[in-house]
């Protein structure tokens, strides 16, 4: 039978007060129902549980679902799994206990302001015999996000490998810093003891709020650098200060409406910020094994994961090393045929792998969708036809309604849908559900017109969704590339070199209106100004300066994409490799099209701040604005303001934006966010 053992009611009589709710289900608890003939247990919807004893639940010989979607600090299985439903976690845990291997990665964030020593800090924690970095030019500043492995031990003696993210500190990377932000993380918060206080606290604010909106419940250690820079006075001070803005951040949290249903942001050593000199070593080494002692306490430390998909994440992370994003048919070829993983299992493990950064992928959704919504299972195969030619045959949805109905009745039934889905390999479809959904007329099959319906949606909808729900990136290096050639701190040598060419000031005016108004007109990336590679006769001229010209702008270029041999990266080399880049920028909501065609892309990070009042007075009366509603945030996190306008911009048919005030337009209705 089933153990019903969630706190979830739908009646409010019944709610757990969240203090009584179980942390840790104990081994003699499942150990007492090896002989109850239980088959299902519901442990959902927990706040505060933490482990399960997944061995002695494996020994109750009938048990075949373990329902634990919803809890947010609970080790294994993890959530990914979890939300994938009771029989996915049951053969996750099961197989975790047969032939599991324990994860040796976890990833290592220094985040902070510009200019404070993050990669100072970096490069001293990974030197563990000298602890010491050398100096850092003002002019070789982090664009983006820098990654380094870091292979050391944790306190029993064991293999740690640290994949460390160092984050370029100035405001504009803040909103990328979020596209890759871990639950399986620790971060360290890094200040400078020379910079201006007020800042610091901003500096605080900003990094807590972003971390507590996207990653919940990670630890963060303050280190304060540069301390040789003010009096031992003026140090211990400025550590106070800081002290107090982080504790009453977290007092701030702990008094709000859900402040027990999420997970607080954990500052860890009583918010005393860590004291590191990088250029004589001080405090190096007991900075190091702060780190090492958190990690222990840190979501996916040495965390169980079946052999299978150690093995893909090891796959994945040997074919990023020559490949830069691989197809979903790729994706899963490996994962079936070399590491053995079923079907079931695909999109869980895709979505572990996904949240671990170790690969992007924006079609998990879809995928989901596809197995009980007849056009996603469209909008995704017509996508891919590029891929397999025999798909082309089916572009007609005439055509194709045919060859689903077999009995050629004029109408698709189950017995004929299911046949079809399982020939393209979705063995696992709800076909009952989809047929229900796609039958206007409840008859209980779907007629041609219903299905062309269905069918022209999805045509539409594969024109701009197939990179995406077909194409898996794997190399995370080549992803911030892609993003950094967008998203910096200017376009000067860019800039520079339109104004000295006298026949490109056409496309002096779109680089202009990309760092004014954020406007990326499509020519910036035909012309191949964005990135360095080939237009397919070799380098444009703008990248050829680049790699000469030894003036100041040009010469901060060429460092930005140093190939480590003397020479430029080549990071989009061929007219295919555009599209899945830009689809990339569309993946992470930095671009969105302004039109259908593609002509032009809003990118709303660029847009300097401004404060244009464009509030339409009718939208604040109850009388002319009948439809309206009004949320109150404590704090907003650092780009919720871009990122609100991404999202409801790629839903509208038009938009504009300033510092306070949001409009958007969709066809005769206008909605106002200010």
């Amino acid at each position: 039978g089933v153990l019903n053992a969630s706190p979830a009611s739908e009646n409010e009589r019944f709610q757990i007060l969240p203090g009584l709710l179980v942390s840790t289900v104990v081994k003699e608890a499942a150990e007492a129902l090896t002989s109850t003939g239980i088959r299902c247990l519901d442990m959902r919807s927990n706040s505060r549980l933490c482990k399960l004893p997944v061995e002695a639940l494996c020994k109750i010989p009938g048990l075949r679902e373990l329902e634990c979607a919803d809890c947010p600090l609970l080790e294994s299985p993890p959530p990914e799994v979890a939300k994938e439903g009771g029989t996915s976690a049951m053969k996750f845990v099961r197989e975790c206990v047969e032939q599991g291997q324990i994860n040796e990665s976890l990833s290592l964030f220094f985040v902070g302001g510009g200019e404070c020593g993050k990669t100072s800090i970096n490069r001293a924690l990974v030197n563990e015999e000298a602890n010491v970095a050398p100096p850092i030019d003002k002019d070789t500043r982090t664009v983006g996000m820098d990654l380094e492995d870091w292979s050391t031990k944790d306190n029993a003696g064991q293999a740690l490998n640290f994949k460390i993210k160092d984050v370029g500190g100035q405001d504009l990377y803040i909103h990328l810093h979020e596209l890759f932000l871990l639950t399986r993380a620790l971060y360290v918060f890094l200040w400078r003891a020379d910079h201006d206080i007020d800042k610091v606290r901003h500096d605080v604010m900003v990094w807590l709020n972003l971390l507590q909106s996207r990653v919940p419940g990670v630890g963060v250690l303050p280190v304060v650098t540069h301390i040789d820079c003010v009096s031992a006075t003026n140090l211990e001070q400025q550590c106070k200060d800081v002290k107090a803005a982080m504790v009453t951040w977290e007092e701030k949290q702990k008094n709000l409406e859900n402040a027990k249903e999420v997970p607080l942001v954990r500052v860890l050593n009583s918010a005393d910020s860590f004291r590191v000199n990088c250029l004589k070593g001080e405090g190096v080494t007991q900075l190091r094994k702060a780190v090492v002692d958190a990690a222990e306490t840190t979501r996916g430390f040495r965390e169980p994961l079946p052999k299978s998909w150690v093995q893909l994440r090891d796959e994945v992370r040997e074919r990023a090393k020559t490949h830069r994003y691989i197809n979903w048919t790729e994706f899963t070829e490996l994962a079936r045929q070399d590491c053995g993983i079923t079907e079931k299992m695909l999109l869980a493990v895709a979505s572990f792998l996904h949240e671990t950064s170790e690969l992007r992928f924006f079609g998990l959704e879809m995928m989901k969708r596809r197995k009980e919504n007849l056009e996603d299972f469209l909008t995704i195969m017509l996508g891919s036809r590029r891929e397999d030619s025999a798909i082309s045959d089916a572009d007609d949805a005439r055509v194709l309604f045919d060859i689903i109905d077999e009995n050629k009745n004029g109408a698709i039934d189950e017995v004929e849908l299911g046949k079809y889905l399982r020939g393209k390999g979705l063995n696992d479809a709800n076909v009952q559900l989809m047929l229900q959904k796609a039958d206007d007329d409840k008859s209980g099959q779907i007629e041609f017109e219903e299905f062309r319906k269905r069918f022209e949606a999805a045509q539409i909808a594969a024109k701009s969704s197939d990179i995406l729900s077909s194409t898996i990136y794997c190399n995370v290096p080549w992803m911030v590339d892609i993003l950094k050639g967008v998203i910096r701190h200017s376009h000067a040598a860019l800039l520079e070199y339109l104004q000295d060419t006298a026949d490109n000031h056409g496309l002096m005016h779109q680089a202009r209106r990309m760092r004014v108004q954020g406007i990326i007109h499509k020519d910036l990336f035909d012309q191949h100004l964005l990135w360095p590679g080939c237009d397919g006769s070799g380098q444009s001229g703008f990248w050829t300066r680049v790699a000469d010209d030894n003036a100041k702008n040009f010469s901060y270029e060429r460092q930005l994409w140093d190939d480590g041999a003397g020479g430029l990266k080549v990071v989009v080399g061929s007219e295919d490799e555009q599209k899945v880049a830009i689809g990339l920028l569309e993946g992470f909501k930095i671009l969105i099209p302004v039109n259908d065609d593609k002509e032009e892309f809003i990118c709303q990070d660029l847009v300097p701040p401004h404060r244009r009042n464009a509030t339409d007075s009718r939208s604040l009366g109850a009388e002319a604005c009948k439809i309206w509603f009004r949320r109150v945030y404590s704090d907003l996190a650092f780009g919720f303001w871009n990122t609100l306008f991404m999202e409801i911009r790629s839903v509208s048919t038009s938009g504009t934006s300033s510092t306070h005030v949001q409009a958007f337009y969709q066809l005769s209705a206008k909605i106002q966010v200010l």
